[in-house]
């Protein structure tokens, strides 16, 4: 095999480990999301991005389980939750990330209005972040942490 082969192999090879490295994801309405993999101690995790944040009123969550306003808690995205009463998600914990901050928060909630890899956040853990005011926290990110 001809040194030009091996190196030509060699980049074919090094583009494809690099692609599958981020990859990209289309949902039915057509919006694109990256859905990146990135080692967190030793260990991949996926990590969903760009998230979009919002807030709401929590209470009794599709996970049956009640929970108040200051209680760092999230309702995931009905796409990821699924169609299930009670998610295998529920319970577990995620890591989220915005503007610098970065906190950890319990899934305990659908969210039917949350776009693709979007979560609603307790009230406190959106102020964890930035003022209610805000409304919305856009390119957010976010991942399990099992």
């Amino acid at each position: 095999m001809s040194w030009s082969t091996i190196t030509i192999i060699a980049l074919l090879s090094a583009t494809i480990l690099c692609r599958a490295a981020s990859l990209q994801v289309v949902d039915i309405n057509g919006r694109r999301s990256d859905v990146a993999r990135r080692s967190t101690n030793g260990v991949d995790v996926t990590v969903f991005t760009p998230a979009q944040f919002t807030f709401y009123d929590v209470g009794l969550g599709a996970c049956g389980q009640r929970n108040v306003a200051s209680d760092f808690v999230v309702a995931l995205n009905i796409a990821q939750y699924g169609p299930k009463v009670s998610s295998p998600d529920c319970f577990k914990s995620i890591t989220l990330s915005w503007g610098g901050k970065t906190t950890i928060a319990t899934i305990v909630d659908e969210c039917p209005s949350c776009p693709d890899l979007g979560l609603d956040l307790s009230q406190g853990l959106f102020e964890f972040f930035a003022p209610l005011s805000a409304g919305l926290l856009s390119d957010g990110e976010w991942w399990f942490n099992d």
